[in-house]
Formats: C-alpha cells, structure tokens, sequence
C-alpha cells in the first residue's frame, strides 16, 4: 500500500512539471522580432524554433547568414537550453533567458555580434 502511494504522488509531480513545461512553451509559440534591428526572427512551435536571419553572399553562393536554422530547447530555472540541429555536435548550451508579457530576453545565442555579445531582446508579433 506504501508503495503506491509514492507511485502515485511520484506520477502527479511528474505531470505537473510536464504541464508547466507545456504551458511555458504554449505561451512562446508564434513570431518573434528582434526589437533593435528588426531583421532576425524567430518562429516557436512547442519544443523546436526556428531562427530565420535572412540570407548573404559567401563564396559566390547565398546563403542563410550564420546561425540561421532550427534550434531545440529545454527550459532551466532562469536560462533556456538550446541545441541548434543544423550542428555536427548534439550539445545543448545553455543561455539566460527571461520572458516577459509580450517580450523575450536571452543570450545571443546565433554570435549576432561576436565582438560584445549582449542579451537580445525579442517582440511577439500580433500582441
């Protein structure tokens, strides 16, 4: 009888963490647009995005600028971790992250200036 009890209080937090994970994603889903340049923009469904940041000459060809592609992400307490799937290595690395009502804060995540890397502030478009 004991052990079901624990089972059974283990399955409810399991589900509540599950929850809040989907109820934080399900918030985020949609486009959002870099507020200082307006030109990098991110489209969230669930537990993948995809980072879209226009296109450029290299070599003669065009194509995606760098950091352009879909990224996988798991929430942590005050960081968001990202994979981008387009890489050789599966790493996920880590990088702050705050949301906001209509806005998201996180760590330049793509090397949008790799000189001073700062936080990049995201709008939700349609607010």
């Amino acid at each position: 009888m004991k052990k079901r009890s624990i089972l059974a209080l283990l399955f409810i937090v399991a589900i509540g963490f599950g929850c809040k994970k989907e109820k934080r994603a399900n918030r985020l889903n949609g486009v959002w647009i870099e507020a200082k340049d307006r030109s990098d923009t991110i489209v969230i469904n669930d537990e993948y995005f995809s980072l879209n940041r226009g296109k450029e000459m290299r070599n003669g060809h065009l194509l995606p600028k760098y950091g352009s592609g879909t990224y996988a992400f798991k929430f942590k307490q005050d960081s968001i971790s990202l994979y981008n799937q387009l890489s050789s290595c599966y790493c996920f690395f880590d990088y702050f992250f705050e949301q906001q009502e209509n806005s998201i804060r996180v760590g330049d995540f793509y090397r949008k200036n790799p000189v001073q890397p700062e936080i990049l502030t995201f709008i939700k478009e349609g607010r």
